[in-house]
């Protein structure tokens, strides 16, 4: 269709148009006039196309039930949108210019499915509670900046009862609707967040020392009032959240810039696994003044959980899995996925159960980024059946050992004090990047696959301490393992061109290099090679020492 707009097409074939789908098109000069005469349109995708503004034309295409505008540099749209009055789908997700929505979208009643994430709205016009037929609603902004009356409240969702889908936006703003999610017996998925706080720059030097005491204490006074009204606004809000019960039928559910000091009433105790005796998917992100996390260890049907962001958080015990509950019971009895990341206070993680109880009977991924105080992995993932473990950012971390059901992969990065792998007889691949104070590997009597990068930062940094290894050598350790490793048929390694040269037919590792079945060898900057395959005799190189 996208080249078929070059030319004017016959009134006869615009007429009888059903479906106008231009996806990525950056020409989009004869949409107008197409519109106006596409009368039987009921399905127009505009997609990250170039179009910055809808015809007020639109409104004539009462037939259309889909129109898709992701993407798009669109600014407004037209009032005349709400004589659409079968439109069914109305996608606006990543309209970054889009600032503001036409009163007259609460007249589409047959809307169905309204996304509206990633735009620049401050607001979202009353009356969305109208469109009884919704069953997606994402991006819903709670409130108005200026704290008029034009804004949604949470009232505003209490005749949604076709819900299935819900993401809700600054729900710091909303003033009442504590019945917002009662009635919704369909809901599946539901996305909670307040506002992101506001980094507060903080001056290196005080502007030497220009201001006045005046302005100072001027200033002073100003931040004491903002941060009472914080106060004051986070408790309130703490009594919204508690009362916002999500309905029992929830599969997912993901909570983003929650500003409490501890979690919501029904995420606590007994509560948490009553409350949701479906959910599968846990996100909790940004809940950065929390300093506990829930027992969601307790939900019996759960098999996704991240948590990111969460810097008051310094312990992990026994309440996470719900065993302060409960004295005999399957703590995460379906959980698959976990995933930690960026917990910068994180300093403990203790997964300590009862001779009664099971552990992570399901897990098969576990993902630790960027905890850089967390000193030790628990050791109750001993008797964990891992099949992936990724640890990324542990700076505090000198050990990985004695984790003798862990299977698939072992992925390492940017730790900077880790010492020591032992003990991990089932694992058949390891994966190293710049963990370069590492100084002893042994136990991995199933290892198949090695790979190594040592990105020029780590080369340069501890040049001192491993001269000889970015000269010609291999460091003692990884000798011994390709040596101990009988089973290892892939090595795979990212190092410094002396290295790699030294790893040519005839140089000083040759003699390591040639005992491994597939060698895949290549310098930090990419440029040189070596590749080796014992059974088929392959040997191939760009790195020769004369060049």
């Amino acid at each position: 269709m996208e080249n078929s707009l070059e030319d004017p097409i016959s009134l006869k074939q615009q007429m009888s148009i059903r479906s106008l789908m231009l996806f990525k098109s950056p020409n989009v000069r004869a949409i107008d006039l197409l519109l106006e005469s596409a009368t039987c349109l009921r399905v127009l995708d505009l997609s990250n196309t170039a179009i910055e503004a809808l015809p007020k034309s639109i409104g004539n295409l009462v037939h259309l039930r889909y129109l898709n505008l992701d993407g798009t540099q669109v600014r407004g749209i037209p009032s005349s949108i709400g004589y659409l009055m079968n439109l069914q789908t109305l996608s606006l997700q990543a309209c970054q210019r889009l600032h503001k929505l036409p009163w007259s979208i609460r007249a589409l009643v047959e809307l169905r499915c309204l996304c509206l994430e990633g735009t620049s709205l401050t607001y979202v016009p009353k009356g969305v509670g109208e469109l009884k037929h919704l069953n997606y609603l994402s991006g819903l902004i709670i409130g108005h900046d200026n704290n008029g009356p034009e804004g949604c409240d949470l009232d505003d969702l209490k005749a949604l009862s076709e819900l299935r889908h819900l993401h809700i936006d600054s729900l710091d703003r909303a003033t009442s609707g504590a019945a917002a999610l009662a009635n919704k017996p369909f809901l599946k998925g539901l996305y909670l967040s307040e506002r992101a706080p506001l980094i507060e720059e903080q001056h290196e030097e005080e502007q030497k020392n220009q201001d006045s005491k005046e302005e100072k204490e001027k200033e002073e006074q100003e931040i004491n009032i903002v941060q009472c009204n914080r106060e004051g606004s986070a408790k309130v809000n703490e009594k919204i959240w508690n009362e916002l019960t999500p309905p029992q039928s929830i599969e997912k559910l993901i909570i983003k810039n929650y500003k409490g000091g501890q979690f919501p009433n029904w995420m606590k105790g007994l509560k948490l696994g009553i409350s949701f005796p479906s959910l599968v998917h846990l996100e909790l992100d940004n809940c950065m003044s929390c300093t506990k996390l829930p027992s969601v260890g307790l939900l019996s049907q759960l098999q996704t959980l991240q948590i990111s962001n969460a810097d008051s958080v310094i312990t992990i015990g026994s309440e996470f899995l719900g065993t302060t509950v409960l004295s005999s019971a399957t703590s995460f009895p379906k959980l698959e996925v976990l995933k930690l990341s960026n917990m910068n206070n994180l300093e403990e993680w203790s997964l300590v159960v009862e001779e009664s109880q099971v552990l992570l009977p399901c897990l098969k991924l576990l993902h630790i980024r960027s905890c850089p105080k967390l000193k030790a992995l628990p050791e109750g993932l001993k008797h964990v059946a891992l099949c992936d473990l990724h640890v990324e950012g542990a700076y505090s971390l000198t050990e990985i050992k004695d984790l003798p059901k862990i299977s698939d992969e072992l992925h390492l990065k940017d730790n900077k004090a880790l010492l020591k792998i032992f003990n991990l007889p089932m694992l058949r691949s390891l994966i190293i990047d710049d963990c370069s104070k590492l100084k002893h590997v042994a136990g991995l009597d199933s290892l198949q696959h090695l790979r190594l990068m040592f990105p020029p930062s780590t080369e340069t940094f501890y040049f001192e301490e491993l001269i000889t290894f970015w000269s010609i050598a291999f460091p003692q350790w990884l000798e011994l393992l390709i040596h101990r490793c009988k089973g290892l048929h892939r090595f795979e390694l990212q190092c410094s061109l002396p290295l790699l040269r030294s790893c040519l037919d005839g140089g000083k590792n040759w003699h390591i290099v040639q005992q491994i079945p597939e060698v895949r060898i290549i310098s930090c900057d990419g440029k040189r090679y070596i590749r080796y395959n014992k059974t088929r005799r392959v040997y191939e190189t760009n790195a020769q020492s004369g060049e």
